[in-house]
């Protein structure tokens, strides 16, 4: 074999390993692209709840009297009859599987003290079934055999 033949062959192998390479380097880059993607969203969409669930904290807190639903939301409310305290809480949907829940306690006039401000996960559950996964011993003789 003559010297340019060994160039050709390693050239092709180099240029092979190198198309390798950037197609197995582009594959995770896609994976992370679509990961930030969807935290952008996420993010984006917790601090428009965060907004607006003020907003609806603010419009509670002026009103002569506690309303049903504020836009929409269901305003949710408790009174304590022995102390007088109220509580009130609401759902702020983020997504289709994420809510921002405000709880707070009014304090008279135009005071509050906030119980609970965070996202929570309202969506279905599915459990994967497709592992085989061990459930333990049938009965009690079979542990204690040994």
């Amino acid at each position: 074999m003559n010297r340019n033949g060994a160039a050709s062959i390693v050239l092709v192998f180099a240029v092979l390993c190198l198309s390798i390479f950037a197609v197995v380097s582009f594959v995770p880059a896609l994976r992370e692209d679509a990961l930030i993607t969807r935290e952008v969203e996420r993010v984006a969409a917790f601090y428009t709840a965060d907004m607006r669930a003020e907003q609806i904290l603010a419009q509670l807190l002026v009103a002569d009297e506690l309303p049903e639903y504020i836009d929409g939301i269901r305003i949710y409310t408790d009174i304590d009859w022995d102390t007088f305290d109220v509580w009130v809480w609401f759902a702020y949907p983020m997504n289709d599987t994420l809510e921002l829940i405000v709880h707070f306690a009014l304090d008279g006039m135009n005071d509050y003290t906030l119980l609970a401000w965070r996202v929570v996960h309202v969506g279905t559950w599915e459990i994967d079934g497709s592992l085989d996964v061990w459930q333990g011993f049938d009965d009690e003789e079979t542990i204690f055999s040994w």
